[in-house]
């Protein structure tokens, strides 16, 4: 028995030393400069930073820029020879409004395991591995969101219109402008993290789901959310991932 653990731990090297080096790719697709601020549990430095993000600093913080257009391709392992294990958040409007929050672990020998947050603000964009494999987020938010409004009745929308920070619509019922913080969930505004997350079904976290680790009542908002988040983390075996801001 001890042979084999032993035989099973050196495959395990082995598998994760002869891993292809990983490697994400950060596209701007869209009209504007983006700042991206980059936050690292493992992996630190994999991106140079050349900048600050929605004034985040520390350690494990770093950022860069990417004009209109732009793209920067980097070799996933940090300084510290750790691949990496973080996210990398699209900060728009001049820097000045968070949006996609893209989460990616290499870690594991065999699997990336990745996804895209809303919890800290709505962007368009997509995260994913670059051999086609399913993708994670939105490339059309608003339009999303609008699909599933025209389908409300009227005081549902009242409801969430009472949430202006998230929400605007304009004077012909369409949707205008989303977005979403990190303390709508659990109290503030759970009815709008719902719509988002389970009734335009966003492809992304809106709550934390069941990694909370809190036991809510049966038929609340809150507890029928859960299952949509749990969802959205995906995994593959493709160690080439690509973000997309559009």
């Amino acid at each position: 028995m001890l042979i084999l653990r032993k035989t099973m731990a050196l495959v395990a090297i082995l598998i994760s030393l002869c891993a292809p080096t990983p490697v994400i790719h950060v596209r701007n697709h869209s009209k504007q400069d983006i700042c991206y601020k980059v936050e690292y549990s493992n992996g630190t430095d994999t991106f140079p930073s050349t900048a600050v993000c929605a004034q985040a600093k520390g350690a494990k913080v770093g950022g860069f820029w990417l004009r209109s257009g732009q793209t920067k391709v980097v070799n996933a392992t940090g300084l510290d020879g750790q691949r990496f294990n973080g996210a990398i958040t699209a900060v728009l409007k001049n820097n000045t409004r968070q949006g996609a929050r893209n989460e990616i672990n290499f870690l594991n020998a065999t699997h990336t395991f990745y996804d895209i947050s809303y919890q800290y603000g709505i962007s368009d964009a997509t995260c994913g591995p670059a051999n086609g494999g399913e993708i994670s987020g939105e490339r059309h938010s608003l339009s999303k969101a609008n699909a599933a409004w025209k389908h409300l009745n009227q005081t549902t929308k009242q409801d969430l219109l009472a949430f202006p920070q998230y929400l605007n619509q304009s004077a012909n019922g369409s949707l205008t402008d989303i977005n979403m913080s990190v303390d709508a969930w659990p109290t503030k505004a759970p009815e709008v993290v719902y719509f988002f997350q389970v009734t335009a079904g966003f492809k992304g976290y809106m709550g934390p789901g069941s990694v909370e680790n809190v036991t809510y009542p049966p038929n609340s908002i809150q507890n029928i959310s859960i299952p949509d988040a749990d969802k959205q983390t995906l995994k593959t075996s493709s160690r080439e991932m690509v973000i997309t801001s559009y």
